[in-house]
């Protein structure tokens, strides 16, 4: 059995829990009413209905999973990145949309 580093062990559970947090707070916006931003995003929802979580969650592990078998890990945390930004501003528009009874 393969040995991971401890840096590699941080760089998976952070890239999990920013993709559960995007799924969710993405989930609680659209209760709202927002829209997805994301135009591929919002192009798989259409066509998947109930099924976009699982779909973009496996799209993302499995791009991670291909980046880091590549050993550009930096590139994973570069897309840990992005995604707390996204999840940043799903939050503030939750809030805001929240905040205005919507």
């Amino acid at each position: 059995m393969e040995h991971f580093s401890a840096l590699e062990i941080a760089t998976a559970i952070v890239f999990l829990l920013l993709q559960l947090a995007d799924v969710w707070t993405t989930t609680q916006a659209l209760k709202t009413g927002a829209t997805e931003g994301n135009p591929v995003l919002a192009w798989v929802m259409a066509r998947t209905g109930k099924a976009w979580p699982l779909l973009k969650l496996i799209l993302a592990v499995g791009g991670a999973y291909l980046l880091w078998a590549e050993g550009l890990l930096w590139v994973v945390w570069l897309m840990c990145a992005v995604y707390a930004i996204v999840v940043y501003s799903n939050l503030q528009v939750i809030r805001d949309r929240r905040g205005r009874g919507l």
